[in-house]
């Protein structure tokens, strides 16, 4: 019997995220065809974090007009759809929970995001373009993979239709980080939904040898796995034309994005989690205001230059001030007295930092719990069928 991945005990191996001001930078690569809809997917995720309790803020104003730029261009009912990536671009975001004391700094996330085509013909690619793009595969904290929901239906629809070779590649890039956070979406649900169901689609999916054999690879190790159906502009928005083998928007219609924070929640969010219980916190678990008092007694013993300085002004403004002896106690009084105002001040930064973490836990939670609840079959580390027989391994 092979062992099955518990997401709640299991924390997938991931490089160290560095840190920027203090906080952990996340990096996330966006894997995914020409026509997947990975820079559509982006623009949706930022456009649903806008006025949320867990928000996210781009890194500078030409990021933010960009993905609002994309977003509208979407929107329109009677514009094309945006065209694709030309270059690879790196996206960052600053992650926040807004909290009665205003907006409280969490972690920072990198999204790099690159031509599908890179993928489709590797050929075209100058070497130093796709050395980059194996190495971000590879640099990344996890990575989400987007598998375009339009060739899935034409395959179910024509056995014939070549979606295989989109797939082998996909998991050909992903062997660079199987033991990473990572998550397939199948994008533009809102054209499967009404004519199958994710049972369907992953039984499509399962029927190439590459992506059983990924998934299954996960599954050995213990490392979860989930297929996740998502929508950037929702349902009632678009159709697919098969006369032309294109999605179309719907006169009047506005998007409404489906279940696309949930990527985010279940590989950055949840190692941010985990990497939070692994650390241990040492302001939390120590009074610091005797190892301040400490450091600076030992500071005014030791420091020669600081002492002749000090007493220097101290001789000087002796007659305005008191005896020497009375300001030195007034100095270790104050140096007492910052001590635990620090340590008052830290602790209470711990606690409102730990209410913090335990709200976004339980959001955590609450979204894993929905996508079970609403997708059982989303866990792609059970009931895999085998390739022949169609038999639950």
């Amino acid at each position: 019997m092979r062992n099955r991945s518990d997401r709640n005990k299991i924390m997938t191996k991931f490089d160290a995220p560095k840190f920027v001001s203090s906080q952990p930078r996340y990096r996330v690569f966006l894997l995914g065809m020409r026509g997947a809809g990975k820079t559509i997917f982006l623009s949706s995720l930022h456009h649903q974090f806008l006025s949320t309790v867990f928000h996210i803020k781009p890194g500078s104003y030409a990021q933010e007009d960009a993905l609002k730029k994309v977003f509208n261009h979407i929107s329109g009912s009677d514009t094309e759809w945006p065209p694709g990536t030309q270059a690879v671009v790196e996206y960052e975001f600053q992650c926040r929970q807004v909290t009665v004391k205003g907006s409280q700094p969490l972690f920072r996330m990198v999204f790099s995001d690159y031509p599908g085509g890179s993928l489709d013909d590797q050929a075209s690619l100058r070497d130093d373009v796709r050395t980059r793009i194996r190495n971000q595969t590879k640099r990344a904290q996890a990575v989400i993979a987007l598998i375009d929901g339009q060739k899935v239906l034409q395959s179910i629809l024509d056995p014939d239709f070549p979606i295989e070779k989109d797939i082998n590649t996909i998991c050909e890039r992903l062997m660079d980080g199987v033991e990473k956070p990572v998550v397939f979406l199948v994008t533009k649900w809102d054209i499967l939904r009404p004519h199958y169901s994710l049972r369907r689609v992953r039984d499509e999916l399962f029927k190439v040898p590459a992506f059983r054999n990924f998934v299954e690879t996960r599954r050995d190790i213990g490392f979860p796995i989930d297929l996740i159906p998502v929508s950037a502009v929702g349902f009632d928005f678009a159709e697919f034309d098969e006369a032309v083998n294109r999605m179309k928007k719907k006169v009047g219609a506005r998007p409404r994005p489906y279940y696309v924070e949930i990527p985010l929640y279940l590989t950055v969010v949840d190692q941010y989690l985990k990497w939070r219980d692994g650390t241990k916190n040492f302001w939390a678990r120590n009074t610091i205001s005797e190892n301040i008092k400490k450091i600076l007694v030992q500071f005014w013993k030791n420091d020669k230059d600081f002492k002749i300085g000090f007493s220097f002004i101290t001789f000087s403004l002796n007659q305005l001030l008191c005896s020497f002896k009375v300001f030195q106690k007034n100095v270790g009084d104050r140096i007492t007295s910052l001590a635990q105002e620090a340590d008052v001040n830290i602790q209470q930064t711990v606690a409102d930092r730990e209410a913090t973490i335990s709200v976004i836990r339980k959001q955590n939670e609450s979204f894993l719990a929905k996508l079970r609840k609403d997708f059982p079959e989303s866990d792609l580390t059970r009931d895999i069928p085998t390739q022949d027989n169609g038999l639950e391994t």
